[in-house]
């Protein structure tokens, strides 16, 4: 009886092992097949995480090395005294030194509206990244957070083009700094989302005219660990995402190029950035109520725009302005949101969201006006302003 009740224990223990084995199996399997959200967070290094002691020291051994006489170089790499006390302290904790540098550029790179730190300081910290970092540096690149931005998109085309598990076992420091870039923008709340996502897409659109097979929304969602929902727009690429149940956003491409982005929050506008006008970062508390049209938007071409603009500039209001002009020198932008300036002729400010700026060359260089430009609305083919300057005396 006693082998009986013996063989009956060693055989349910059996089917609890194999029933473990199955739901951890499946686990792992669940992990490796969800959201990018979910597998991002699994690095190759310990944790992500930084103890806020250690960082205090990390800091201060960097601002020592940052008030030297080496740091002052632009590229202080063959200057820097890497035998000093400072210097073998953050090699030799390694791994809480590149978690700081890492989480510091995150920070405060901040592409236009970036804000200003001591150039010494970014310097010192790209320096020691690259030799933490190893086999993983670059080869050719700028200092400072030029550099660290140059090996996040490095980092992120290799994510994009070889997959997380190759990412893991090749490019441990290249991962960990994605994951560490998307557990920062979690932790933020959502309207500084909306600022956070809109500096990324500045510092990542070079990536969207790459000739590699990485498409617009795969770097979209990478760099913002965001959902894909859908492309609109007619004449205009809008590509739309959600982050969240409660946040949402367009990327509008033109050309291969970012002409601008909107924000929305429980489906109302939060924000925009025009970037086609020089980039302007705006909270759109002025739109109230606001909601996303981008399914109606249907741009007209501006090929077919451009003898509209030449009828516009023969006109006799502008003969003091314009006495001549050559047509082989037309180009346009496409833009998003456009301010006219206070100087042009503006005849409709209303909220129109396409806007196509032509430019051309006028009357001879040595006139009082030799460059024009005409603003003209890209949905209607309306004219909105025009404006004449001198070329030179704008350089």
């Amino acid at each position: 009886m006693k082998k009986k009740f013996a063989w009956v224990l060693a055989a349910v223990a059996v089917v609890i092992c194999v029933v473990i084995a199955v739901v951890l199996d499946r686990n792992t399997a669940a992990n490796e097949n969800g959201s990018e959200k979910e597998t991002s967070q699994q690095t190759s290094l310990e944790s992500t995480q930084q103890e806020p002691q250690e960082n205090e020291q990390i800091a201060q051994m960097i601002d020592i090395l940052a008030e030297t006489p080496e740091a002052q170089y632009y590229d202080p790499t063959d200057f820097l005294n890497k035998d000093s006390e400072e210097y073998i302290y953050l090699l030799e904790h390694s791994e809480e030194t590149i978690k700081y540098i890492f989480n510091d550029f995150l920070e405060n790179t901040d592409y236009y509206y970036k804000v200003v730190l001591d150039p010494r300081r970014e310097n010192v910290m790209a320096v020691v990244m690259k030799d933490i970092i190893g086999g993983e540096a670059l080869k050719e690149s700028d200092i400072g957070h030029h550099y660290f931005e140059d090996f996040w998109r490095h980092n992120v085309k290799l994510l994009l083009l070889n997959g997380a598990d190759f990412m893991r076992e090749n490019y441990k420091y290249g991962y960990l700094l994605i994951a560490m870039s998307r557990e920062k923008l979690d932790s933020y709340d959502n309207t500084y989302k909306c600022n956070e996502i809109d500096k990324r897409l500045r510092i990542f659109d070079v990536l969207f005219e790459s000739e590699d097979d990485v498409s617009f929304a795969d770097v979209i969602c990478c760099i913002t660990n965001s959902k894909y929902l859908k492309k609109s727009g007619e004449g205009v690429d809008i590509y739309k995402f959600q982050y969240d149940d409660e946040l949402k956003f367009n990327v509008i491409i033109s050309d291969n190029k970012l002409i601008g982005n909107t924000y929305y929050i429980y489906d109302k506008e939060f924000a925009y950035n025009n970037s086609g006008n020089f980039s302007s970062y705006t909270v759109s508390s002025m739109f109230g109520d606001r909601t996303d049209n981008s399914d109606d938007i249907k741009i007209l071409e501006s090929e077919k725009l451009k003898s509209s603009v030449i009828s516009e500039l023969k006109k006799p209001k502008y003969k003091e302005y314009v006495s001549s002009f050559d047509k082989d020198t037309f180009g346009s932008t496409l833009c998003y949101r456009y301010e006219p300036s206070d100087f042009m002729f503006v005849y409709n400010n209303t909220d129109m969201d396409y806007v196509y700026v032509f430019w051309a060359n006028i009357n001879d260089d040595d006139s009082e006006y030799n460059d024009c430009k005409v603003a003209v609305d890209a949905q209607t083919g309306n004219v909105i302003a025009v404006d004449f300057s001198n070329y030179f005396d704008n350089v």
